[in-house]
């Protein structure tokens, strides 16, 4: 008699050992790969971000560059060849933003894209309304500006990941 409960304890400890260990091997795989979805997504973010700083800060260039070369009375070629070049940085970091508004969080970072439109917004302003020299330059300082911010806010939220 003692033998069959030694072995009804034996098979029962076999099979609890190896449901636990199941168990604790699934609860594992969850954790490590919501880990993994989490650091995938952070990086995302990061390369978006970075993607987005980097060509609105060659935008603001190419603003300044051509707000100059209006200013200076530069004529033909050379005012048409800087004018399609902000065009197209302006559809460079109008699909960056993209890219940075559907990886951002809804709930969390409203403010963070609202700062990357304020960022196109003052770029498109360094052309737009510079009657001189100066309030070009000052309209740059206030797009690079307004890029810190982003940048700052970015890195703040990377943080929280």
């Amino acid at each position: 008699m003692s033998s069959n409960w030694t072995a009804i304890v034996a098979v029962a400890g076999t099979l609890l050992g190896s449901g636990l260990t199941y168990l604790f091997q699934r609860l594992t795989l969850r954790r490590t790969a919501a880990e993994a979805r989490s650091e995938k997504r952070r990086e995302e973010f990061t390369n978006a971000v970075a993607a987005y700083a980097s060509v609105a800060a060659t935008l603001r260039r190419a603003e300044f560059d051509r707000a100059k070369k209006r200013l200076e009375g530069v004529k033909g070629d050379d005012r048409e060849a800087v004018r399609q070049e902000t065009y197209h940085l302006r559809a460079e970091a109008q699909s960056a933003y993209y890219l940075v508004r559907l990886l951002a969080d809804p709930d969390i970072d409203g403010e963070l894209v609202r700062d990357a439109e304020d960022v196109m917004s003052r770029s498109r302003l360094i052309t737009a309304e510079s009657n001189m020299l100066s309030e070009a330059r000052e309209r740059s300082d206030e797009a690079a500006e307004a890029l810190g911010r982003f940048i700052d806010k970015a890195n703040r939220r990377l943080s929280t990941f």
